[in-house]
């Protein structure tokens, strides 16, 4: 066998409708000879077809020249402790976390890996998106995901947010429980112990999902968002110094990068003057989650689910 290049972890809650894509666009991955990876899929208190889809899926994909699969099943629905679980199976140097509905491009994980050749990068992953379906693109809440997009793109890519990331398996031995943001809690432990210069984003490299499909999930998930940070400075004082660093980097961009985002708003045929809407919709959901972070988050770090893969067909 060759020698296990990493551990790749999916943990996967009712996630029918994508898990097989997203494992078939780990099959897809451009591999060098020779790598092997072990693909943990963690299928957690699944009341759907999850585990019948990932089972037949790992039938079609098997035997793969890079991959070995294997599905594990949990009782109850936790993605901390699933990745916990398989964390726990891993035993290589790197491990990979996937969203069970994460649609990678070919070289995600080659991209990464090319990061983590650097003996000081702790952390690395593509950028993520968010997939905006055609029928969308044109409406308001599509223009407002859009620009959410190009803003990370253009200011915020300074580290790698959920879809994917990668980290050293010596950077910890254990999840917390009861956190949401779990890729956010990674990058602020490694920026915490070695420098933000030991966290980096794959150059080349993007990972997606499907984004909420109406106003209510689109509040619900962004207001989410701003509460994960909030909850892991509550949990984790320590971060704040990283909190701040993380935010005043972004500050010292804006001016510098103000053009390129207004060409790139030009580019896609998204109205300026939607800037204005922007910064309503954070104050919005910065005032949103005072008032509902038990609806947004539970005490044992789940959330409500919003519709986004859930009703993809």
């Amino acid at each position: 066998m060759a020698h296990l290049t990493a551990d790749i972890l999916i943990a996967a809650f009712n996630e029918e409708n994508m898990i097989a894509h997203t494992l078939a666009g780990l099959a897809n991955q451009q591999f060098a000879l020779g790598q092997h990876f072990k693909v943990h899929v963690v299928a957690n208190g699944c009341i759907d077809n999850t585990v019948v889809n990932a089972r037949r899926a790992i039938a079609e994909l098997t035997p793969h020249a890079n991959l070995e699969f294997t599905l594990h099943e949990l009782p109850k629905p936790h993605k901390m402790e699933a990745l916990q679980y398989g964390l726990q199976q891993a035993t290589s140097d790197i491990v990979f976390c996937v969203d069970a509905d994460a649609i990678l491009d070919e070289n995600c994980i080659a991209a990464t890996l090319l990061e983590l050749k650097d003996p000081k990068v702790m952390v690395a992953g593509p950028r993520a998106f968010v997939t905006i379906p055609k029928n969308r693109k044109d409406t308001l809440l599509g223009h407002m995901q859009q620009l959410f997009n190009i803003r990370r793109d253009v200011y915020e890519g300074l580290r790698p947010m959920g879809r994917m990331i990668a980290y050293r398996r010596a950077l910890f031995a254990e999840y917390p429980k009861n956190i949401a943001g779990d890729d956010t809690w990674v990058a602020f432990v490694a920026a915490d112990r070695y420098g933000w210069d030991s966290v980096r984003v794959a150059q080349g490299a993007t990972a997606a999902g499907y984004g909420p499909q109406n106003w209510i999930d689109y509040l619900k998930q962004d207001s989410r968002f701003k509460q994960v940070a909030l909850q892991l400075l509550a949990q984790f004082p320590e971060f704040k110094r990283v909190c701040d660093e993380e935010r005043a980097m972004i500050l010292a961009r804006e001016k510098e990068l103000w053009p390129q985002f207004l060409s790139r708003l030009k580019k896609e045929g998204i109205p300026a003057e939607y800037v204005k809407y922007m910064h309503f919709w954070e104050q919005m959901c910065l005032e949103n989650n005072q008032f509902i972070p038990e609806q947004l988050i539970s005490t044992d770090g789940r959330w409500e689910p919003i519709r986004t893969t859930k009703s993809h067909s």
